[in-house]
C-alpha cells in the first residue's frame, strides 16, 4: 500500500512538472489537491485491500501533481531576495506536519477506525482548494508540446528502478531484469532530452559541477533523512533511554512516539535556520550547500 503511493509519485514527477510549465503551476497544484483528495475519500470508503491500493495509487498521482510544482510556486509568490526563506517555511511546514502526524493518527485512531485517517483529508483538500484559487498566482506559460514518449521513458526508468531496488531483498533474474530494464529505459530518455529543443529535464544543466554535487549531495542527504524517518520509530521504541528524567518502560509506544517527535521538530527548526540565513545574499552559492549538509547532519546526530 504505501509503495503503491511513491511509485505513483515517483514515476509522475517529472511529467507533471512539465505540464506545469506548459498549462500553468497553478493549474496542476489545484488539480493535484483535488484528484488527492478524491483520492483520500475513495481510500476511506474501500472495501478491499485491492481498492485500496488502487485508491493510494490515485492519491500518489494527485500528491505528485503538488510536488512537481511546488517550489516553481514559490518563485512567483516570493521576491528574488526572500526566495530562500520562502523555501524554508515551505519546508518547515512539511517538517512540523511530519512531527505531529503521528500523534494526530493515534489520536484519529484511538476514536475511530483507520479510515478516518483518510477521511479527514476531504475536509481539509476541499478548504484548500478554496484558498488557492484566490491566493496562488497565475504563472505564465510556455507554448511547446507536451513530449509523451518522454513520459512514458521517465515513468518506465523510475518505476522499473525503484520496484527493482525493493525487490533486491530476494535476488532472481526478475530482479536483474528490472535493473537492466530501467537502465536501458534511462539512457534512452536522456538521449532523446538531448534532442530535444525543450526537454523535459534539461540533461546539460549536469555538466556543470556545481549543479551535479549540489544534485548528488541532496540525494544522499534525502536518503540519509529518510532512511532516518524509517528506522528511527523501531530504534526509539526498543531503546531503555529514558526522556526528559522519565524511565518509561521499553514496551512503551509513547516513549518512541515522543523522541520521535522531537527529531522531526529538530529538523523543522534547522530548516527554517536555513532558510532565514543561507537566503541572503551575504552566503555564497558555494557556502549554501555545505552548511545546508552539515545542519542535516546535525539534526539525525542529535536524534
Amino acid at each position: 500500500m504505501v509503495n503503491a503511493y511513491q511509485l505513483a509519485v515517483t514515476v509522475s514527477l517529472l511529467p507533471f512538472a512539465s505540464l506545469g510549465e506548459l498549462r500553468g503551476y497553478r493549474r496542476v497544484f489545484g488539480w493535484g489537491l483535488a484528484v488527492f483528495t478524491l483520492g483520500s475519500l475513495a481510500c476511506a470508503l474501500s472495501d478491499s485491500l485491492s481498492a485500496l491500493i488502487a485508491s493510494r495509487i490515485l492519491q500518489g498521482f494527485g500528491g505528485a501533481g503538488i510536488m512537481s510544482v511546488n517550489n516553481a510556486i514559490v518563485r512567483f509568490v516570493y521576491p528574488r531576495d526572500q526566495l530562500g526563506r520562502g523555501v524554508a517555511i515551505n519546508a518547515l511546514v512539511g517538517a512540523t506536519s511530519a512531527a505531529i502526524g503521528p500523534s494526530v493518527a493515534a489520536a484519529i485512531l484511538s476514536v475511530g477506525p483507520w479510515q478516518w485517517l483518510f477521511a479527514i483529508n476531504v475536509p481539509l483538500g476541499g478548504i484548500a482548494l478554496a484558498l488557492i484559487m484566490g491566493a496562488l498566482p497565475r504563472t505564465p506559460v510556455a507554448h511547446h508540446r507536451f513530449d509523451w514518449l518522454s513520459a512514458l521513458l521517465s515513468a518506465a526508468t523510475f518505476g522499473m528502478l525503484i520496484t527493482g531496488i525493493d525487490n533486491l531483498r530476494r535476488l532472481s533474474i526478475f530482479v536483474a531484469l528490472e535493473l537492466a530494464a530501467a537502465a536501458v529505459a534511462g539512457a534512452l530518455f536522456v538521449w532523446r532530452q538531448l534532442l530535444l529543443p525543450y526537454p523535459m529535464l534539461a540533461v546539460e544543466l549536469f555538466a556543470r559541477p556545481v549543479f551535479a554535487l549540489s544534485v548528488a549531495t541532496s540525494v544522499c542527504s534525502f536518503t540519509a533523512q529518510n532512511l532516518a524517518f524509517v528506522s528511527l520509530p523501531f530504534f526509539f521504541e526498543e531503546s531503555p533511554r529514558p526522556i526528559r528524567g522519565r524511565n518509561r518502560p521499553v514496551d512503551d509506544p509513547m516513549a518512541g512516539c515522543g523522541r520521535f517527535r522531537r527529531a522531526n521538530r529538530g529538523m523543522a527548526h534547522r530548516q527554517e535556520i536555513s532558510g532565514r540565513h543561507f537566503g541572503r545574499d551575504r552566503f555564497g552559492d558555494d557556502e549554501r550547500g555545505p552548511c545546508s549538509a552539515r545542519l542535516s547532519a546535525r539534526s539525525c546526530g542529535d536524534s
